[in-house]
């Protein structure tokens, strides 16, 4: 049985802009709700290979049930191209609800980036990678 996925989008801007984008999941197994947003994005050329993005972006996350048991977070990211998905590349461990990623390349002919939060309790045990809450970012064209 598939699990079900709401979003919404949305842009605000405030003297600068800033783009807004909220995912919520739910898990069968575990009811468990969850959302990630996106506070900061940037894309720019990567600058060692004109060719490949690079992109910093500031990821938020929370838990919708209040008293989880959730305290260590690991985040994951994903490199998608037109034909194939890599291979989760682990880029770090928060014990707060967020996580910046700097200069992060992605190569030519990537698509989208998957961000993925891995969940930890405080018995040490982390949630299954395939059933961790994502954001999926599509990589610009410029």
């Amino acid at each position: 049985m598939q699990t079900p996925v709401h979003f919404s989008y949305s842009v605000k801007s405030e003297g600068s802009s800033m783009l807004g984008l909220a995912l919520e999941f739910s898990s069968d197994k575990d009811r468990l709700d969850s959302f990630i947003l996106v506070e900061y994005i940037k894309w720019s050329p990567d600058k060692s290979s004109p060719s490949s993005m690079s992109l910093s972006v500031k990821i938020k996350w929370g838990l919708k049930s209040p008293g989880s048991s959730y305290f260590r977070y690991n985040i994951y990211a994903i490199k998608v191209s037109a034909t194939q998905q890599g291979d989760p590349e682990f880029i770090g461990t928060s014990e707060a609800r967020a996580f910046y990623v700097s200069d992060l390349v992605l190569p030519s002919g990537a698509t989208s980036v998957k961000f993925v939060v891995q969940l930890g309790g405080v018995d040490g045990a982390f949630q299954r990678l395939s059933e961790s809450p994502f954001l999926l970012l599509k990589v610009p064209t410029i």
